[in-house]
């Protein structure tokens, strides 16, 4: 098991608020916002994703195909890859949002530490 690795249950997700004079905002065009910080917990390689990467989430963001997208279901929210409006891109192929499944935030940007301590 890796160093940075972040157990789903203890410090996985963080509320941060970007304003004008943050760093993000001028160099990934970020507009000033609330977002949710998520660590990924599952690394996905096809798509880039390692575990540890930390993805910034804004809410009442229209998604598109190929967003990164944060899902509730019944209380409870994962990270989820977008094919196409109402379609889920999963390892094995894609699949349709389930009744129960709602997409509540879409990643706007992605952190990786490229150095350990």
């Amino acid at each position: 098991m890796e160093d940075d690795v972040v157990p789903a249950d203890h410090n996985r997700r963080l509320k941060v608020f970007v304003d004008h004079e943050d760093v993000f905002c001028s160099v990934l065009g970020l507009a000033e916002a609330d977002y949710e910080c998520v660590t990924v917990n599952n690394p996905w390689p096809e798509k880039g994703l390692r575990q540890g990467d930390i993805i910034m989430f804004c809410y009442g963001q229209s998604s598109g195909s190929g967003d990164i997208v944060l899902i509730e279901e019944e209380g409870q929210t994962r990270l989820g890859l977008q094919y196409s409006p109402g379609y889920l891109e999963i390892p094995s192929g894609t699949r349709p949002l389930r009744p129960s499944e709602t997409v509540v935030a879409v990643g706007m940007a992605l952190g990786r530490k490229l150095v350990g301590n």
